[in-house]
Parts: structure tokens; sequence; C-alpha cells
């Protein structure tokens, strides 16, 4: 079943690549606004001045925006992943495939997805 899984996700993401592309800049954004936010935070010191801290909390609540933004973008790719491939799911139900197989599928094309975007 693990080179059935995995031809599976490599011919949907052949066969969609602007959802894919679309997703791997959503994981960058993603990670990168996470990144900096974390990199602010640090920044700021143990002791910092009301300007910088304030400077700081702003920055970061709107990386953090940003990235929730991406998050729910790719949350919204990979469902509607799934209802465009609902007949395939069915068909490979009827062949034998079990909930576990599904579940697999979608978390190996959706870290094939991810892992480039937050490499980026």
């Amino acid at each position: 079943m693990g080179s059935v899984s995995s031809r599976l996700v490599v011919e949907s993401l052949r066969a969609r690549p602007y959802q894919a592309a679309g997703t791997v800049v959503s994981a960058a954004l993603a990670s990168t606004a996470l990144m900096t936010g974390i990199g602010i935070h640090q920044g700021i010191g143990r002791e910092p001045s009301l300007q910088r801290l304030m400077i700081g909390l702003w920055t970061t609540g709107l990386l953090l925006i940003v990235a929730g933004i991406a998050i729910l973008v790719l949350i919204l790719e990979q469902y509607i992943e799934v209802r465009e491939r609902t007949q395939d799911y069915g068909i490979l139900s009827v062949l034998g495939a079990s909930a576990g197989f599904f579940w697999t599928l979608l978390l190996q094309e959706s870290l094939l997805i991810a892992l480039p975007g937050t490499a980026i």
C-alpha cells in the first residue's frame, strides 16, 4: 500500500501544480512569519524600553495574524483537495482501502507540499 499511496500523491500534485504551488507559498509565509515573530520576541531583550516593547508587540501581533491567515489558507486548500477527490476516494474504498490509508494519503500529500514551503 505504501508505493500505491506515494504514486497517488505524486499524480495528484502533477494534476494540480498551481494548487500545490499556492500551498507551498502559504506554508513558507506561515513559517517565515512565525520565525520572525520569535526573532522579534528574542530581540526585545530582558529589560526593554516601553517604545521598544510596544513596537515588538505590535509587529509580533501582525505577524501572528499573517501566519494565522496563511495556515487558514492551507487548511482550506486541503479541504478543497479532499472535496475534489471524493470520487477517487470512493473508488479506493470499494477496492478495499481502509480509513487509515486515506489519512496516510492526506498526511503524505500535506507533508510533501508543506516541507518545501517551510524550507524556503
